[in-house]
């Protein structure tokens, strides 16, 4: 074979293989959405599923559970990664799908939290999954937890109410958000707002639950949970709205919020005397941001370690941009 034959091949093979590779990568690429994997993870014919959806990862497999709001069923709803082929929802059945909670329109301004636990002897080891959420039709705050040992695979659910005013145009429970602590222990902060008739002026508040144990709490009748107000705020109803729970390397609880008396992102925090005392003196509240209405739908990190800081993201509705807040420790300084 000459030189010039074997050069035509070899340029016309390159070309064919070129050509199967242009027409063979968008069967397994998303161009205009690298480096993000688009899916869809629950949905059906009419339906109006994904609303209020929060998100947690498992802190051994790192698989997500999400929980969400079921319009149509007006329920709260669970999806969870597992083996492709096994579940019964997402693409190739790789999500598993639950309903959790269906009765009197519950699930909106959900919050998911997902721990492990581990025990001596190993089979007693568990996942914890805890999730709250608002009831619309009593209007109060609910927790749905479920716990599942090495060889479960479904979940059981128990549910507490958590916070029930059980009066006219009273709010408690929306805008909730769940954390464990360091012994699994869960803990909600979340919203209460009383929408009072003129000339009475409008009050709301950011609370704080804890688990207590079972009929020992003080937030309603026979309930588990002790609650407290962090802070109050008049002529709002979204005082101590949009609110995240984190905790940090001390254990203290660091809730963000939107502080709507002055359109202003506030700053809580579980221990007396770090700084200015909220309406609850047994904790401190500091103004991270005023710049003209600004606080609403903030998440917070808490300083986990010394070289770590409390980070808030929040949105500006004023500049209708998303901002992000930093504490900047002084000479290592460790803030609660």
């Amino acid at each position: 074979m000459n030189i010039k034959r074997f050069l035509t091949i070899l340029i016309a093979f390159g070309l064919i293989l070129g050509t199967v590779s242009v027409n063979a990568a968008p069967q397994t690429s998303q161009i205009a959405n690298e480096p993000w994997v688009l899916a869809h993870v629950d949905w059906y014919e009419d339906a109006h599923v994904g609303a209020y959806a929060s998100i947690a990862h498992h802190p051994r497999s790192g698989k997500a559970y999400i929980s969400y709001y079921d319009e149509v069923n007006t329920a709260l709803k669970m999806a969870h990664e597992v083996p492709a082929g096994t579940g019964n929802c997402g693409p190739g059945n790789t999500w598993y799908c639950e309903m959790v909670d269906s009765t009197d329109n519950r699930g909106q301004f959900s919050s998911i939290a997902v721990t492990f636990v581990s025990l001596d002897p190993p089979v007693l080891s568990h996942t914890k999954i805890g999730i709250s959420y608002y009831e619309a039709t009593k209007k109060r705050l609910r927790y749905a937890q479920c716990i599942l040992h090495i060889n479960d695979a479904v979940c059981e659910w128990t549910f507490n109410n958590v916070d029930d005013a059980s009066i006219e145009n009273v709010h408690i429970g929306r805008y909730s958000s769940l954390a464990f602590d360091s012994d699994a222990v869960p803990h909600i902060a979340y919203n209460s707002s009383n929408d009072y008739d003129p000339p009475t002026p409008d009050l709301s508040a950011l609370k704080y639950a804890s688990y207590h144990g079972s009929g020992t709490g003080n937030c309603i009748p026979d309930g588990s949970w002790d609650c407290e107000f962090v802070d109050l705020g008049y002529y709002s109803l979204e005082f101590g709205a949009q609110c995240s729970l984190d905790f940090s390397m001390l254990g203290w609880p660091v809730i963000s919020y939107y502080e709507a008396e002055i359109g202003a992102l506030g700053l809580a925090f579980g221990s007396p005397g770090e700084g200015p005392a909220c309406e609850n003196e047994d904790w401190s509240c500091y103004i991270v941001d005023n710049t003209s209405d600004v606080g609403r739908f903030s998440t917070v990190h808490a300083q986990k370690n010394i070289n770590d800081s409390h980070m808030i993201a929040y949105y500006d509705s004023n500049q209708k941009e998303i901002r992000f807040a930093e504490f900047v420790c002084k000479s290592n300084m460790i803030m609660s």
